[in-house]
């Protein structure tokens, strides 16, 4: 799969104190809500269509986000460290304990009002779908009941 090849193309073996990291293509949706700080990995320039993606760390505090998200976004976090993530959008507000696993959704649409993060979070695969994976058109072209 894609997204597990992007996975593979960073480099997370921890030498002492220091995260050693390739150099990535820094642009793509995350790179406006999230900052070019943190790319491990990403599918700019790979010439995937459908989706996009960045493996990132994510460092503590907040970070503010007032702009519609454009599109859906899916995290999963893939090396778990027990992170408090605090989030408010569109006026739901939710507070979850980083495992290895944990998924969090963001629909396109909505506007993320902050994340807040307790502590530093090495590996967390963000996934972006744009809206036109949810159109009428393509729903009725994808049987859902098979």
């Amino acid at each position: 799969m894609a997204v597990q090849k992007l996975m593979k193309a960073a480099v997370l073996e921890t030498h002492g104190a220091a995260l050693r990291v390739a150099p990535v293509a820094v642009h793509g949706p995350g790179v406006e809500k999230y900052g070019s700080t943190g790319v491990l990995a990403s599918s700019a320039d790979r010439g995937w269509s459908g989706l996009s993606a960045q493996l990132r760390t994510h460092s503590n505090g907040l970070i503010a986000w007032k702009n519609t998200q454009p599109d859906t976004e899916i995290c999963v976090d893939i090396r778990g460290n027990r992170s408090v993530i605090t989030r408010q959008r569109g006026g739901i507000f939710d507070r979850t304990v980083a495992e290895r696993g944990t998924i969090w959704l963001c629909p396109a649409g909505l506007q993320e009002d902050y994340i807040d993060i307790s502590d530093p979070m090495p590996g967390i695969l963000h996934i972006y779908l744009p809206p036109s994976h949810f159109s009428p058109t393509a729903l009725v072209s994808t049987s859902i009941s098979q």
